[in-house]
């Protein structure tokens, strides 16, 4: 249960780092290997993981490591998030 919640909180830091990156630049097309300059937190890393937790989630398959709720995918798609990152024209 602990670590649950500390997934939750973690989830969440990296979120409001995406929502600054989203501020400052306008958009989530964030380079996998980003890192945010301030925390040194990998934030490029962490969108893709996202996207591929997403792509688990409409497909049905869980992954309790990585979990994406209605919740996340709305607060995602709230500071823009690209989800198929064919968009993007790299990876």
């Amino acid at each position: 249960e602990k670590n649950k919640i500390r997934a939750e909180e973690q989830w969440n830091s990296n979120y409001e780092l995406a929502k600054k990156y989203y501020e400052e630049h306008g958009d989530l097309a964030i380079p996998t290997d980003y890192k945010d300059p301030e925390t040194g937190m990998d934030l490029g890393q962490w969108i893709s993981n996202q996207r591929t937790t997403y792509k688990a989630y409409l497909a049905g398959e869980e992954n309790p490591e990585r979990k994406m709720t209605k919740d996340r995918i709305e607060q995602l798609n709230a500071i823009g998030m690209i989800w198929d990152a064919t968009e993007l024209g790299r990876e």
